[in-house]
């Protein structure tokens, strides 16, 4: 159908709590901060997830092998339904679809495929994924009918691992092993004058691996080196297992020089987590005086890897910026002065691209890429009104064009010259 019906003929309503055919119940995630898009029509787009089932994103041309349309939650879930309602149209769906997960916008994954009966609800059920973005592909082809979405929603199974926050503290009963093969219980001990070493500089393909011993669901590991401050990874990357032979990369990194390292990644389920130094340093070793593996956020003595914040400061903050001093700050023009805003511990691109910033290279877990490249690939993110925003393109992290502001203030420019301090996350890519 390619005339938007004025009159429905049928109405299908999904409540937040939906029973299915198995013996658990389900919710819809909330689709507040998801970002849509599509390589058809994407500025309507949005019409699938604006809860006026009258509306509707469709392709504009018959259906062809190729056509996708990409939901990023800009978070991760836990999830196991689609369901595309197309009622509004009944001879819009999909003649066949491909169903893909990503955990970082670049390498996506087949979880499901079929060709749906003729109906305008599509339902598709697999087992429990986590995921940042899923991508649903139409393969199929019709040359009288569009491939429209009136509504798409997505669930999960209450009690999933997703919610809540979960330290683990039963590591006496995890096995250990290490490229050095020597104290490796003091990097768990509770004890952070205690230490987990290399015992000679680093340099790539050293590591640090645990076998739980049993399947554990995490997002983030604190590998806390304060006793010995300068001896933090230079690189790192994550690696997951379920058996100890194939692993799989979730996370890689170059710490700040910082003493305690927060990685966080998309929710893995494994029974074997390793983490790999794959930096160099002639002078010093790698240590693990404590870590911590966690679901949700990590609390201890020693914080979460930020420094303290003075009261009141936005809960996007990470740090206050040492930067030139107050007498010479310019008052930041606000909107003028956007080139990218925060979300939680996200930052994405705001920018008109002046003053020649799409062309500047940036330091990412990626490698050295343009900030254009970083910003195609996070993707423009749920829009910035309302949100802290900042003078650089990586919410005060840099790199500064050349106008010279954001120099000295790389910060939000939207509460006046204190906020030239105020610096957000950096870019995440998973």
């Amino acid at each position: 159908m390619k005339i938007k019906k004025l009159i429905r003929l049928t109405t299908f309503c999904f409540s937040s709590l939906i029973l299915t055919s198995n013996t658990y119940a389900q919710t819809e995630l909330n689709r507040d901060s998801w970002s849509v898009s599509s390589n058809n029509n994407t500025g309507d787009a949005s019409f699938a997830i604006d809860g006026d089932d009258e509306t509707r994103w469709t392709t504009r041309q018959d259906q062809t092998d190729g056509q996708y349309f990409l939901v990023d939650f800009n978070e991760t879930h836990t999830v196991n339904q689609v369901v595309l309602d197309t009622s509004g149209s009944s001879n819009d769906y999909p003649r066949g679809y491909e169903l893909q997960f990503s955990t970082n916008g670049l390498n996506f994954t087949t979880i499901a495929a079929g060709e749906p009966s003729a109906s305008g609800i599509t339902t598709i059920n697999f087992s429990d994924r986590t995921a940042g973005m899923i991508r649903i592909i139409q393969t199929g082809s019709n040359d009288r009918f569009w491939w429209s979405i009136h509504e798409i929603n997505i669930l999960s199974a209450d009690g999933n691992p997703s919610s809540g926050s979960t330290v683990f503290s039963d590591s006496d009963d995890w096995s250990l092993s290490a490229s050095t093969d020597r104290d490796l219980r003091l990097a768990l001990d509770g004890n952070s004058s205690t230490r987990w070493a290399t015992r000679e500089t680093q340099r790539d393909g050293q590591f640090y691996q645990i076998n739980f011993n049993s399947d554990k669901t995490f997002d983030r590991i604190l590998l806390d080196t304060t006793a010995n401050e300068f001896d933090y990874p230079r690189d790192y990357t994550v690696q997951v297992s379920n058996n100890g032979n194939n692993f799989s990369t979730v996370a890689s990194g170059s710490p700040d020089n910082n003493a305690q390292t927060l990685i966080t990644f998309p929710e893995q389920t494994a029974q074997y987590i390793r983490i790999e130094q794959n930096g160099s340093d002639n002078r010093r070793w790698w240590s693990i005086h404590e870590m911590t593996i966690a679901l949700g956020d990590i609390d201890n003595e020693n914080g979460n890897g930020n420094e303290e914040l003075p009261e009141g400061v936005h809960a996007d903050i990470v740090r206050i910026a040492d930067i030139a001093p107050e007498e010479i700050l310019r008052n930041p023009g606000g909107e003028g002065w956007k080139d990218s805003y925060s979300v939680g511990d996200r930052c994405y691109c705001d920018t008109t691209g002046d003053h020649d910033v799409d062309n500047l290279i940036a330091d990412t877990p990626l490698g050295r890429i343009t900030t254009e490249t970083a910003c195609n690939i996070i993707g423009p993110g749920p829009g910035s009104n309302g949100r802290p925003i900042y003078n650089d393109i990586q919410c005060g992290n840099g790199p500064a064009n050349d106008a010279g502001d954001e120099d000295y203030c790389p910060g939000r420019v939207d509460i006046g010259k204190e906020g030239c301090t105020h610096i957000g996350p950096k870019w995440n890519f998973n």
